[in-house]
């Protein structure tokens, strides 16, 4: 008992601190997070080698000079992450800053897939910074969609803090507008079952390495690596014949990004699921390959191929 009061206490305070935190200017978090960025990559050298062997793999053209540069400029877009996560919690819906740092390149398309189609999945990566999704209402453009109709997709977080802290925070901007549809990973097929009669809107992750009992498919190449690749939302696309719509995330400078529209397809009924998600892989791997830096080269992505340098 005194130990979940001593839990609640330690999780009041911690929002309490970044509750207040969030209220700095964003110039003044990106200062405080530089530092955080510096010992992530230098001292506490945190998956480092995971870094550098992802990037080794994925640019083996490049120099080692050049492929420590992207390290390097991922170790700071990492910090600029944290930072903006930060703020994002003082986001309030229809807040104008954000219209200075999120534009939105190809709305026609959403246009075009929200009415030509029952359903509408927006397939999403770790580029850019994924935790700002919930700021799109506030871009300043035209969207064929409401909060209420968008059914973001998440994984649920090992720590319960952790995974309530994220979940208040990146839905924060979104309070008061009728969103309500935040799924974790493992729930979407029975909640698109449950709202099958609804046109919405999904925001589906799909670059993470396969959970375990997940479904995968197998793509030949991306990033120069045989890759293991969930297949689940592409499935349900397929099966709901929804359209389907790849996001990608231009960062043009410190904090300030494009989101960037590209169709996959739509009417998904007409393709299968592995041909959708070829098509968001050579998309991906195209953003990677103009923007190195700005993707989450810490994440564990190739596991299969991490299984194999164990073994030797």
């Amino acid at each position: 008992m005194q130990g979940c009061r001593m839990k609640n206490l330690g999780e009041i305070l911690f929002r309490a601190t970044v509750g207040a935190l969030s209220r700095l200017p964003l110039p003044v978090h990106y200062v405080l997070c530089s530092f955080p960025a510096f010992l992530a990559e230098h001292v506490l050298r945190y998956r480092r080698l995971v870094v550098e062997r992802n990037i080794e793999n994925s640019f083996p053209d490049k120099t080692v000079k050049e492929r420590r540069a992207i390290r390097h400029g991922f170790y700071r877009h990492f910090g600029e992450i944290i930072a903006e996560t930060i703020w994002l919690g003082s986001c309030k819906a229809g807040d104008r800053r954000v219209a200075r740092h999120l534009a939105v390149e190809g709305a026609d398309v959403l246009h075009e897939a929200w009415n030509s189609s029952p359903s509408m999945m927006v397939m999403t990566s770790h580029a850019g910074n994924w935790e700002l999704m919930g700021l799109l209402f506030d871009c300043g453009v035209e969207l064929p969609f409401t909060q209420a109709q968008v059914g973001e997709v998440y994984k649920k977080l090992k720590s319960p803090m952790w995974d309530r802290f994220m979940q208040d925070n990146r839905t924060t901007p979104l309070k008061g507008t009728g969103f309500k549809n935040l799924i974790e990973s493992q729930d979407v097929l029975r909640f698109a079952v449950r709202h099958r009669d609804e046109k919405l809107m999904y925001v589906f992750p799909n670059d993470q390495y396969p959970y375990k009992g997940a479904s995968f498919c197998e793509i030949d190449s991306f990033m120069n690596q045989p890759t293991r690749a969930l297949i689940g939302g592409a499935q349900l696309a397929s099966k709901l014949d929804m359209s389907v719509i790849y996001l990608g995330m231009r960062r043009d400078r410190r904090g300030h990004y494009t989101y960037v529209f590209d169709p996959i397809c739509l009417h998904a009924g007409e393709m299968t699921a592995q041909t959708i998600m070829d098509g968001f892989y050579e998309r991906l791997q195209r953003d990677l390959e103009a923007q190195p830096e700005n993707y989450l080269w810490s994440h564990k992505r190739w596991k299969q191929i991490e299984n194999n340098y164990k073994k030797k």
